[in-house]
């Protein structure tokens, strides 16, 4: 049996795991993550392994193996960073950080070396991070907010 690499385009199997609506491999996300985020507590689950759609321009956001019904951007309570225009993008579901607030943060600064924490800090957030239940992907933000920090250093430099 073959690994999949996730690279669809040359596959020629259906993956177990694959996106309903484009087939794309889903990423692993923890039920408990989907059922915080679910607008409507009814909606059909079943226990088996849930899934992101990894895929930017599919409207599938969660699906389960063998469960015919998916949920889109309507069904969830919040933007999903990849799948969002750079003005919605957020980087910190538990403080509702998004990528503009930390270019801007960065471009104020005359900090060379800003992290997560010293962002934190002069946000004055002092409040745990709950990321099982706040972020889409179930996991912490360390290096979306990380990646967010390279990328407003970079706007900086270039401005």
């Amino acid at each position: 049996m073959n690994k999949c690499d996730q690279n669809c385009n040359t596959c020629s199997s259906k993956c177990q795991n694959g996106c309903p609506i484009c087939n794309v491999a889903g990423k692993k996300v923890p039920l408990i993550t989907v059922k915080s985020l679910l607008k409507d507590k009814q909606n059909y689950l079943t226990d088996t392994q849930t899934y992101i759609c990894i895929n930017r321009k599919c409207p599938v956001i969660y699906f389960q193996e063998q469960n015919p019904q998916y949920f889109i951007k309507d069904d969830i309570k919040t933007q999903i960073w990849f799948k969002s225009s750079l003005k919605e993008h957020i980087v910190c579901y538990c403080h509702n950080i998004k990528l503009l607030d930390i270019v801007e943060i960065v471009k104020q600064s005359d900090d060379e070396h800003l992290t997560k924490e010293k962002i934190f800090e002069l946000l004055n957030i002092k409040e745990p991070n709950n990321c099982l239940h706040n972020n889409p992907l179930g996991e912490s933000c360390d290096k979306l907010f990380a990646n967010a920090i390279e990328y407003a250093y970079k706007q900086k430099k270039d401005n």
